[in-house]
């Protein structure tokens, strides 16, 4: 079970029910309305992501003063604007340069946040978009032992003396998950 499935199961259990049980998809695509679905959404900013540290760290000057290569990040985002266009994704060219415009926008501040934490604490992004399967060697109810724990990690960022895994959301949290989270209930 991936965290996100977990948020969802303890922020709506007939959520979780009807789409990772009984597999029902919502009916309707966003683009049939003229708008782009988060799931869209979340997969542009997670490849201009990902493009962008893939090229960052190919460089072998890594910038050292807190600050991101605009360079870099404009080659990242036309990649992945080349392959999402407005007629791929089925809406109005004007509603996909908005959405376009939000999206550069979100992660320039975004970068500039996580350029500042990782020169201060000394993280450097090492692994992107990493796959893993595990069981949690910790005491778990007994309806979820021996159950394989999925899910893929955004980024893995490793430092002298910690890592820290992080995980991209453009939403708000709920903020019901991190108190469960900091007692070691979720």
């Amino acid at each position: 079970m991936s965290a996100t499935a977990l948020e969802v199961f303890f922020r709506c259990p007939f959520q979780f029910y009807s789409s990772k049980v009984l597999r029902l998809e919502d009916p309707k695509e966003p683009s049939e309305d003229g708008e782009i679905s988060g799931l869209v959404k979340g997969q542009i900013y997670h490849r201009i992501l990902q493009n962008f540290y893939q090229s960052l760290n190919a460089n072998k000057d890594y910038p050292k003063n807190g600050t991101y290569p605009e360079s870099i990040l404009l080659e990242a985002q036309q990649k992945v604007f080349d392959e999402y266009t407005w007629q791929g994704l089925g809406i109005y060219p004007l509603l996909w340069e908005i959405t376009r415009e939000g999206i550069v926008d979100t992660v320039a501040v975004f970068l500039k946040w996580d350029f500042e934490e990782l020169m201060l604490k000394g993280l450097r992004p090492q692994f992107l978009e990493k796959s893993i399967i595990a069981h949690l060697g910790i005491p778990v109810p007994p309806q979820l032992e021996g159950m394989p724990w999925k899910g893929r990690m955004d980024r893995i960022d490793i430092g002298e003396k910690f890592y820290r895994i992080v995980d991209y959301k453009t939403r708000l949290p709920s903020g019901k998950m991190e108190p469960r989270v900091l007692k070691g209930e979720a």
